[in-house]
């Protein structure tokens, strides 16, 4: 399976979106963040293989930013904006 971290401030969006994760047979949903801020240090201390990031996301943090540095980090994470 697929260690999938979801990062989506919209609650309606992000309810879908683990629905469908946690349906697929094919992913695995870790864990739902609303903010791009803890998105770096969730894939450090955890497990990740890939996440759905949106672009604007709580507090106003950038998930294009968080997404960079995620990849610069740890670049065999996959990275789905």
């Amino acid at each position: 399976m697929i260690r999938v971290l979801l990062v989506e401030d919209d609650p309606m969006a992000r309810q879908l979106l683990e629905i469908y994760l946690k349906s697929s047979g094919k992913y695995e949903l870790v864990d739902s963040l609303e903010s791009a801020l803890f998105a770096e240090a969730y894939c450090t201390a955890n497990c990740v293989d890939a996440v759905l990031m949106d672009v604007c996301t709580a507090m106003n943090a950038n998930g294009l930013d968080a997404a960079g540095s995620i990849k610069k980090h740890l670049p065999h994470v996959k990275i789905v904006i």
